[in-house]
This record gives C-alpha cells, sequence and structure tokens, in this order.
C-alpha cells in the first residue's frame, strides 16, 4: 500500500514532522499569552465597571 521511505526520505519527513511540531507549541503559547491578556483586560473592566456603583453606594449610605 505505501512505498517503503529511504533513511534520507525519514529524515526528511521527521524533521518536518519536527518542525511543524515547534510552530504548532509556539502557536499555543501566543494563544495563551492572548488569553491571559484577555482576562486581565476584562478583570479591570469589570472592575472599572463596579467602582461607580461602589462610590454611589457610599455616597447613598447604602
Amino acid at each position: 500500500m505505501f512505498d517503503l521511505l529511504t533513511i534520507g526520505e525519514k529524515r526528511a519527513e521527521l524533521h518536518k514532522l519536527v518542525r511543524l511540531r515547534f510552530r504548532i507549541m509556539r502557536r499555543l503559547d501566543e494563544v495563551d499569552r492572548s488569553a491571559h491578556l484577555v482576562e486581565m483586560a476584562a478583570a479591570d473592566l469589570i472592575e472599572a465597571a463596579q467602582e461607580p456603583a461602589d462610590t454611589a453606594e457610599q455616597t447613598l449610605g447604602f
């Protein structure tokens, strides 16, 4: 069904797979860093949105 690969072809195929794996790992690291930044921004947004409500409650004595 499949032709046997020569040693050089096996080495080339292995090299391509290793490079692909490193590219995928690098992209996943980038996604992880971006997700972390989004989480931090969302937390800051929630905190900023809650500040006026907290200030208003303190002013009104709630």
